[in-house]
């Protein structure tokens, strides 16, 4: 059996990675606030993954055979409130270092520690802002160039201890036509100097489409072996 948990599956890519991967036969566990798929191979965990995460991870992982192959798609992130530091709410610059950062350590380490040898992929949705300042996008910045980070320790430590059963990959899906997109165009000037250029990427049609970037990650979930390095790129797949 085939089985993959995706954070952040209500919309976006993480839906459309939920809906492609039960087409191509996984079942699938979601987890986010609030659900919107319906399948007889997919299971929901209700969880806030910003929030307390004893009140969630005990509720995460389920029973597998040695033989499963399993997947840890941390996908669900947060922009945060957009603003320079000093500015910043401190529950808004908490919560978006939880959600982006925190809750995938939780999450890898829980993963690794309960499925010891089963077949697993740790894939995490990344950002190219994790690998230079954005104004006004600190916590976004710095949490997802933690993420890779995170990807490139765990990657480091497996092939360490011969971990062969371990794929680990922090990518990053290019600009998509999301939530968060819609936030960043809705953002004063003063806050974020870049949004001329976000407007014009909508515009242009220039945003990638989710479903497309879940079938260009596609290959990468299914065949991790034959991809090297940690970081990857979508629009390079």
């Amino acid at each position: 059996m085939k089985h993959a948990y995706i954070t952040g599956t209500s919309r976006g890519i993480g839906k459309a990675l939920a809906e492609l991967l039960l087409q191509e036969g996984w079942t699938v566990t979601g987890i986010s606030r609030s659900r919107s798929l319906e399948h007889a191979n997919y299971r929901h965990v209700e969880a806030d993954l910003s929030g307390p995460w004893q009140e969630w991870l005990p509720r995460i992982f389920a029973e597998h055979g040695e033989g499963d192959r399993l997947a840890l798609i941390n996908n669900a992130g947060t922009l945060g409130v957009v603003g320079y530091m000093g500015a910043l709410p401190p529950e808004a610059l908490a919560g978006a270092l939880a959600l982006n950062s925190t809750a995938p350590s939780l999450l890898t380490n829980e993963f690794l520690k309960r499925y010891p040898r089963q077949e697993k992929l740790v894939l995490n949705v990344s950002s190219g802002a994790g690998q230079y300042p954005v104004d006004g996008w600190g916590p976004y910045c710095s949490s997802k160039a933690a993420l890779d980070m995170l990807s490139e320790v765990t990657a480091h430590e497996a092939a360490l201890a011969k971990r062969y059963n371990l794929h680990v990959f922090s990518v990053s899906p290019g600009v998509v036509d999301t939530a968060m997109q819609e936030q960043i165009r809705q953002t004063e000037k003063s806050a974020f100097s870049r949004i001329a250029y976000f407007l014009d990427l909508k515009r242009g049609s220039r945003l990638a489409n989710p479903q497309e970037v879940a079938r260009q990650m596609l290959p990468l979930i299914e065949h991790p072996d034959e991809y090297q390095g940690v970081k990857q790129d979508v629009r390079k797949l």
